[in-house]
């Protein structure tokens, strides 16, 4: 049985050839192992660091305090199950996760467009003049 596309095409056979085999490495890596990073936002508590915040609605009378988490999916899954959202060990970096990073809020760091800002300690501690 002869090919004849393969002989007058063989760049575009290859092309294909490497197409699919990417395709299929990362079907497998990224849902077969689940093997990548997760981004969110867990707690904050700005008496003790300093959060990004953002307003709860339009008039910012509420604010939420938040810091951007990334942690590897299988290590945050095997101490949550599927629903983080309240579980207190997605908050923090156990020393057995693989990779876990917490980013606290600077000048250099803010999503201006999110409307994101930094908290202060005067935001949570009253004026006592």
């Amino acid at each position: 049985m002869k090919i004849p596309y393969l002989k007058k095409h063989p760049v575009s056979t290859a092309l294909i050839f490497v197409f699919l085999l990417i395709s299929y490495f990362s079907f497998y890596k990224f849902f077969i192992k689940e093997d990548y990073i997760v981004a969110y936002d867990g707690a904050c508590d700005p008496s003790i660091s300093s959060c990004f915040t953002i307003c709860s609605d339009d008039s910012c009378l509420e604010k939420i305090y938040f810091s951007k988490h990334k942690k590897y999916k299988p290590d945050l899954y095997k101490e949550c199950g599927e629903d983080i959202t309240d579980c207190e060990a997605a908050n923090f970096c156990a020393p057995t996760d693989r990779y876990c990073s917490i980013e606290y809020c600077t000048s250099e760091n803010i999503d201006i467009a999110n409307s994101e800002s930094c908290s202060n300690f005067s935001d949570i501690i009253p004026n006592t003049n």
